[in-house]
């Protein structure tokens, strides 16, 4: 149905509350909370710069860690300070909340990496997808994030391994 409709140039709207499916099929993606549009946008734009937390969660898997701006580009959380794009007008010294999808984070040996390392985490658990597999791991403070790395991984429960940034993550006022 998607071809026929592009094929033919024509308009369609779809209303779902699927969001794969949304951001899959969509040129324009518009999140509505209590009868108000709240966000509109590329599925790209509302998925990388959510308008707020509400559409953040409602579009995509995220762990969310308290920080404090520190200087444009920077947040100091738990976990150190970390780089992050902010939105637009904050200042320093105000709150906010780091939006960490599971492909801003990859996993490391426990020795020699470069790049932002959140800490020390065990496996918990991997599922494999073909195209990617999922891992949840336990960071020192009991806090789980899940890493998204492209393909089979190596990783297995139990195992030890660093949980670093592979990206500048998105600071979202608190």
């Amino acid at each position: 149905v998607l071809a026929a409709i592009r094929a033919d140039g024509a308009t369609a709207l779809l209303v779902t509350h699927d969001q794969d499916e949304a951001l899959g099929v969509a040129d324009r993606v518009a999140v509505m909370r209590d009868g108000r549009i709240v966000q509109e946008g590329s599925p790209s734009q509302v998925y990388r710069e959510p308008a707020d937390l509400g559409v953040a969660r409602f579009v995509g898997e995220a762990v969310e860690i308290a920080g404090v701006l520190k200087a444009p580009g920077s947040v100091e959380t738990a976990y150190g300070v970390v780089p992050a794009r902010t939105a637009p007008g904050a200042a320093p010294g105000e709150s906010g909340v780091l939006l960490v999808r599971p492909e801003d984070l990859r996993l490391g040996a426990t020795s020699g990496v470069d790049g932002h390392v959140l800490g020390t985490a065990q496996v918990v658990s991997t599922r494999y997808h073909g195209h990617d597999s999922l891992v949840t791991a336990r960071l020192a403070d009991g806090a789980e994030v899940t890493v998204r790395a492209l393909g089979p991984t190596d990783a297995r429960p139990g195992d030890e391994r660093l949980v670093l940034l592979a990206a500048a993550l998105l600071c979202l006022p608190a």
